[in-house]
């Protein structure tokens, strides 16, 4: 975000409001260990490039760059995050490709449960 990087997009709405706030009550679900030692280093890395003050002192304009909208899990989502690059169209390896790419998609849509 300092250099024009992309913003992080995935924190809970309690993790954000504990970096921003400090006063937070979260449940057993949001917090572990692991996770207090990640946001002690990230809050420090924010620190040393200035940039916890500002996203501190102008909250509301930050939280949709660190908080993704919430949206389920699902096979259409995760097919999306995928570029196929085929071979060339009426190839043995296209034809091979097609149908790897439906045994794919079949088993996205059983593990669904479609």
């Amino acid at each position: 975000m300092v250099h024009g990087g992309p913003s992080p997009g995935f924190f809970t709405p309690t993790l954000f409001e504990c970096l921003t706030n400090g006063n937070v009550s979260p449940t057993i679900e949001d917090v572990n260990d692991f996770d207090l030692t990640a946001k002690k280093t990230f809050k420090e890395g924010l620190k040393t490039l200035g940039l916890l003050d500002v996203v501190v002192k102008h909250k509301d304009a930050f939280r949709s760059l660190f908080c993704s909208p919430q949206k389920p899990f699902t096979s259409d989502s995760l097919d999306e995050l995928f570029e196929i690059r085929y071979s060339i169209a009426g190839s043995n390896r296209r034809a091979q490709e097609n149908l790897t790419v439906a045994f794919w998609r079949d088993y996205l849509l059983d593990a669904e449960g479609k």
